[in-house]
C-alpha cells in the first residue's frame, strides 16, 4: 500500500514539476502556450450548450499538459514497481516511445506553422491553421504507425521472452517461495529452535 501511495504522490509530483518547468521554458522563448482572447467570447458547442471563454490553448500547450501527464505517469509507475521501467514489457515502450515522439514532432511543426501564419486574420488565420495541423496530424499518424508496423515482429518476439521471464521470476517466482515458505519457516520454524 506504501508503495501504491508513493507512486501516486511521485507521479503527482512528476506531473508539476514537468508541467511547470516546460511552460517556464516556453515563456522565457516566448512560445504561445495560451491564447488569451483579452475578453469572455460566447461559444456555442452544437448541442444547444453553450459557455463563456476567455481563451484557448495552443498545440505547444496542449503538448505540455499531455507529456507532463504521461511522463508525471510513468513516473509513479516506477516508484510504484520500484523498477525504473516501471514493470513495462518492450511493446508497451515502444509505444510510449513512439507517442511521445510523436506528438513532439507534431508540436514541433505546428508551433513552426503558428509562429509563421499566427498573426493573420483570427477567423483565416484558425481556418488556415487549422487545416494544416490536421494535415500535419494525419501525416505523422502514417508515419509513426508504419515506424510502429516495421517495429512490432522484433518488438513481439522481445515481448514473449520477456512475459516468459516474467513468469519464471516474476511474480509466479515470488509465490513459489513468498507466503507459503514464509509459512513453512515462519512462526512453526521460530517455536522449533
Amino acid at each position: 500500500m506504501a508503495h501504491k501511495i508513493a507512486g501516486w504522490l511521485s507521479g503527482i509530483v512528476i506531473f508539476l514539476v514537468l508541467f511547470s518547468f516546460l511552460d517556464w521554458i516556453c515563456t522565457r522563448l516566448r512560445l504561445p502556450t495560451w491564447i488569451d482572447y483579452g475578453y469572455p467570447a460566447l461559444v456555442y458547442y452544437g448541442s444547444g450548450a453553450e459557455g463563456e471563454r476567455e481563451g484557448q490553448s495552443t498545440t505547444l500547450g496542449l503538448w505540455i499538459l499531455i507529456v507532463s501527464i504521461m511522463f508525471g505517469a510513468r513516473g509513479g509507475m516506477a516508484v510504484h514497481t520500484r523498477r525504473f521501467d516501471g514493470g513495462l514489457g518492450p511493446m508497451a515502450k515502444l509505444q510510449f516511445r513512439l507517442w511521445v515522439e510523436g506528438l513532439t514532432g507534431f508540436t514541433a511543426i505546428s508551433t513552426v506553422i503558428w509562429l509563421m501564419f499566427g498573426r493573420l486574420n483570427p477567423v483565416l488565420g484558425f481556418n488556415f491553421i487549422g487545416l494544416l495541423e490536421i494535415g500535419i496530424a494525419l501525416a505523422v499518424l502514417t508515419a509513426y504507425r508504419k515506424r510502429y508496423q516495421n517495429a512490432e515482429p522484433a518488438v513481439l518476439i522481445d515481448e514473449k521472452t520477456w512475459k516468459e521471464g516474467r513468469r519464471e521470476g516474476g511474480k509466479e517466482g515470488r509465490r513459489e517461495g513468498g507466503k507459503e515458505g514464509r509459512r513453512e519457516g515462519g512462526k512453526e520454524g521460530r517455536r522449533e529452535g
